[in-house]
């Protein structure tokens, strides 16, 4: 199936406003312990599988690659607790 996107945000706040504000309707992801937009509503796609990432890079990490790396596994084991 191909979704064609007319906008693309940076964020899933960004995707929550324009909807809520009547520009159209969203896709966005479910994320943990965060509150639901006023107005809006989750559509729950339980049949697809949850969404895994990876990072690979080449050689040694930049300062910005590793900054990220902490920040995401700390975001990490904030969310499986």
């Amino acid at each position: 199936m191909d979704w064609f996107t007319s906008i693309e945000v940076s964020t899933v706040r960004l995707v929550e406003c324009y909807v809520a504000k009547g520009y159209g309707i969203g896709l966005s992801i479910a994320v943990p312990k965060a509150k639901p937009v006023k107005d809006l509503r989750a559509l729950p796609l339980k049949e697809f599988e949850p969404v895994s990432f990876g990072v690979l890079w080449t050689g040694k990490t930049s300062p910005i690659v590793q900054a990220f790396l902490d920040t995401i596994q700390s975001l990490a084991r904030t969310l499986s607790r």
